[in-house]
């Protein structure tokens, strides 16, 4: 759990061989380490940050009296130990190099070594434009515009002319990123941060007419691509438009399978966006390309602790949707156990929202495998997070789903419990839930019916989905209760009637 000590968190987020790292590259005086190195090793010990229980550690010592500037001295070491640390490593990224070499030029500038800093600048510039670091190459050309100041070249005018255009260039592509960086952060707070009613179709109204998005040429670097498909993709998606929410996540992906270095530069980025495309392959039933992009995700490296998160929240996302979506019910089951695993690891780094999402999808395939001990485990788990404003129509539905669990556990005092709580707690019901709020409450006593009347309950139930089918068929849990409900008169098992669909 994150904790809102700054110093404990940067301390677990490490890994064991940054944390040697530092041990080792600390200089001890003496017998006696270091106050800040005793504090390290004594937070490092802990699972939940402890405050008094430090103090009491080292009470009586000058040190921890200024406990707040013991901590961010050791944030302070911490920071230089890493920095070394991934100084000359091939795990270094782009900017972190172009960053090294911005030091190296300023110091040889600074010395008047002139010739071995200019070789280190262009190879410097020619690696910025490589990887559009624009922010790096206003850097560069500053510093090179002040060793042009020291010169007495005869077209001294020309090349001051052609710096001066390189630099209003770049500064044009800087503002231009910047534009689409603000929308698509307007994008972001529209699909994670659940605004208010109303506020949200202002927003998109807001972004979409934005004449940058009009003009495609405007689409100079990777960057302002990305963010441009990721927009439209992104509204796309909202309006249930599949094919060009799938079209312009795809684009996206085509353009980055032909840049490898940025994916090797970028692998977090390259992540979400494989993530995106895989949700356009899902909804436009592009099984096999979304199973190929999976294996892609299953595949990666990654560099640090931060992607690897990210990483794994991505496999938890998207492989037990495609279990689903590939109506492969009993290898997701058989998968389901490590997934879990792999979700618990990370789930306090997700949004409710998918968080809510993945329990759902692992419900509905331990449901469809006829396990409703292990979906109502899933379903608890998303109950747990009632108060959240996050995904209302899965908390909502799946009270409903637990009456029919209870039903197939032999539980009706639970089905009679869990219809009031439902009653209670479902507001302005939709018509699917108008519908189960309805019937499901006489699951408790369906059992001592008779085997005719039963059959009565299960056709005149499946005679009004099909009328909602019909009428409103995109209603979250719809196919669902279908599937159950076609289950019981046939005497065919979900799955199988799953994978007919």
């Amino acid at each position: 759990m994150v904790s809102k000590d700054d110093s404990f968190n940067l301390i677990k987020s490490l890994t064991k061989t940054e944390k040697r790292y530092f041990r080792l590259n600390t200089s001890v005086h003496g017998k006696t380490p270091p106050n800040y190195l005793r504090l390290f090793d004594a937070i490092d010990r802990q699972s939940i940050y402890d405050e008094q229980a430090i103090k009491k550690q080292f009470k009586g010592e000058a040190f921890i009296k200024q406990l707040s500037t013991a901590k961010n001295s050791l944030i302070n070491k911490l920071l230089d130990s890493l920095r070394l640390y991934y100084a000359g490593s091939n795990l270094r990224s782009v900017s972190q190099k172009l960053r090294e070499n911005l030091d190296h030029i300023e110091i040889l500038s600074g010395k008047r070594t002139y010739t071995p800093m200019l070789k280190l600048l262009r190879r410097s510039k020619k690696l910025a434009y490589q990887y559009e670091e624009f922010l790096y190459l206003q850097l560069f050309i500053k510093l090179e515009y002040e060793w042009l100041v020291t010169q007495k070249a005869k077209n001294i005018d020309v090349l001051f002319d052609d710096l001066e255009t390189e630099g209003h260039r770049v500064m044009q592509l800087i503002d231009l990123e910047h534009t689409f960086r603000v929308l698509s952060r307007k994008v972001f707070s529209s699909i994670r941060l659940n605004p208010i009613e109303g506020a949200e179709k202002d927003l998109w109204t807001e972004v979409l007419s934005h004449p940058i998005l009009a003009n495609i040429s405007q689409l100079e670097t990777f960057f302002c691509y990305r963010s441009f498909h990721n927009i439209k993709g992104s509204f796309a998606l909202k309006q249930r438009d599949h094919q060009s929410t799938y079209h312009h996540f795809r684009l996206i992906i085509k353009r980055w399978e032909a840049l490898p270095h940025m994916i090797a530069d970028n692998p977090s980025e390259y992540l979400g966006s494989l993530a995106n495309y895989m949700t356009g392959c899902y909804v436009v039933g592009k099984t096999e390309e979304h199973r190929q992009a999976l294996d892609r995700v299953r595949q990666m490296e990654y560099r640090m602790d931060q992607l690897s998160s990210m990483h794994l929240k991505t496999i938890c996302s998207h492989e037990v949707l495609y279990y689903l979506v590939s109506r492969k019910v009993t290898e997701g089951v058989l998968e389901a156990p490590r997934i879990i695993q792999l979700l618990e690891s990370v789930r306090e780094d997700m949004y409710k929202a998918q968080l809510l999402v993945i329990y759902y999808n692992l419900a509905v395939l331990y449901f469809f495998d006829e396990q409703p001990d292990k979906a109502t485990e899933m379903l608890r788990n998303i109950l747990h997070q009632e108060k959240t404003a996050a995904r209302p129509d899965i908390l909502r539905f799946s009270k409903l789903l637990l009456l029919v669990l209870y039903y197939e556990q032999n539980l009706p005092v639970l089905i009679a419990t869990q219809h009031r709580s439902a009653y209670r707690s479902i507001k302005e019901p939709n018509v699917l839930e108008q519908l189960l709020l309805s019937q499901l409450k006489k699951l408790d006593h369906l059992k001592v019916l008779s085997r005719s009347e039963q059959r009565d309950f299960f056709r005149k139930l499946q005679t009004d989905l099909d009328v909602i089918q019909q009428q409103t068929p995109k209603l979250l849990g719809l196919d669902e209760i279908r599937i159950w409900v076609e289950s019981r008169l046939t005497g065919q098992t979900m799955e199988a009637i799953f994978s007919s669909m």
